[in-house]
């Protein structure tokens, strides 16, 4: 008898790969699922099988894929309509370094101002 499925193995670990793969020919009959599931509650008795088809899976990957593509469009078609506050964003980059530039200087001096002696008497 001639298979022209290629041979693969299984190994088990009880903590994970609860999952398989399985590719089946176009032709397979539905006794070969049936199959599929009586050695699989043989192995995992504590987990029943849920199949599903892996195109379903790729069918609904490829949803999300084409609802985040068609979001992003969406959002570039207000890109071009809304215009971009230059002046504003400098603005606020210069105010975050003045504001960054104020505290390091503000904790330097009050360290400057501390008696050295005092921090030695506290250790």
């Amino acid at each position: 008898m001639f298979n022209d499925v290629k041979p693969f193995f299984f190994f088990k670990r009880d903590a994970s790969y609860r999952v398989a793969s399985i590719k089946l020919s176009k032709n397979a009959s539905f006794d070969v699922v049936d199959d599929i599931e009586e050695v699989w509650t043989e192995v995992y008795p504590d987990y029943p099988m849920q199949g599903k088809y892996l195109n379903e899976t790729f069918q609904m990957v490829y949803m999300l894929f084409e609802l985040a593509t068609s979001s992003l469009a969406t959002f570039a078609l207000f890109a071009d309509r809304i215009s971009l506050p230059y002046g504003m964003l400098l603005a606020a980059g210069i105010g975050g370094i003045v504001i960054s530039w104020l505290t390091v200087a503000t904790q330097a001096f009050t360290i400057a101002k501390t008696n050295p002696v005092n921090a030695l008497y506290h250790e």
